[in-house]
């Protein structure tokens, strides 16, 4: 079989409809200084699917193609820039030295640990906001009636501390913690908590506390925490997963995509156009 994109890159590969049409001398993608040539792609497509007129290929097997080799270079770039630089695949590139390269490749991407991300680059990927980075830290203040919970607004407004705050007022087992929650992905995060808290913490401006929100547990002051009021290891969790690692690691490797094929992002793959 194959191998699509990993499912740790999330859906990668979509449902295409309609042939792809090549031209020989174009490039069909690049990342770094890498290429694969629309030639190249045309060629591993045929002898995937056993035809002799490459332009007979669905869209699908020649992005399903690209989003292997695409992976395969981003791969190695991050083993190199991790100092774990793999040798190179022998021969030219056809549908078995592709096969080859990716499984050698991710297999020694998944043993390599990952390098930090340096602070002022997951300084700016947080301050994206929790819907695009994927990323969320929020800290509640939680009471049992409206008057109370407008009592705390009314203390922040004033410049308490929330943490303090938390401690004094909240009802909740966070509070011994000043009201911390656990950073999540705001994917994860959607599902673990309560519609009413998620909907008010994504809709809330990062280090603003918003309010009062009603719940079936009583009234929460909420704050999306700024980035400079996080411990340092709170987003280590995070950020060491395979996907997000692969984010920064495709931001790196400048990745290149001829528009006829669609566009490439870290957590999607190539996606058409339009």
């Amino acid at each position: 079989m194959k191998r699509s994109f990993p499912a740790l890159l999330a859906a990668a590969v979509l449902a295409l409809t309609g042939c792809a049409t090549f031209t020989d001398a174009d490039v069909a993608a690049r990342v770094g200084d890498d290429e694969i040539s629309n030639d190249q792609l045309a060629s591993i497509a045929r002898d995937q699917l056993g035809v002799d007129d490459a332009d007979r290929a669905d869209m699908q097997t020649v992005i399903g193609i690209l989003n292997n080799w695409v992976l395969d270079r981003i791969l190695r770039a991050d083993l190199a820039a991790s100092g774990a630089p793999l040798d190179e695949v022998e021969g030219d590139l056809t549908s078995a030295t592709l096969d080859e390269s990716i499984g050698a490749s991710f297999g020694a991407w998944q043993q390599t640990p990952p390098a930090p991300i340096p602070d002022d680059r997951l300084r700016a990927r947080y301050e994206l906001g929790p819907i695009e980075s994927n990323l969320i830290c929020t800290a509640h203040i939680l009471v049992d009636d409206e008057a109370t919970a407008d009592e705390v607004l009314g203390r922040l407004a004033d410049g308490d501390d929330f943490a303090e705050l938390a401690t004094e007022y909240s009802v909740d087992t966070s509070a011994a913690g000043g009201g911390v929650l656990p950073c999540a992905f705001t994917t994860d995060f959607r599902s673990q908590y309560i519609p009413e808290y998620v909907e008010a913490a994504l809709g809330a401006d990062m280090g603003d506390p918003v309010g009062p929100v009603e719940s079936q547990f009583g009234y929460h002051v909420i704050l999306v925490r700024p980035y400079d009021d996080l411990a340092g290891d709170e987003l280590v969790g995070l950020t060491s997963t395979p996907q997000v690692r692969f984010d920064f690691a495709s931001q790196d490797a400048e990745v290149y995509i001829d528009p006829r094929y669609g566009s490439f992002d870290g957590s999607a793959g190539i996606t058409p156009l339009g």
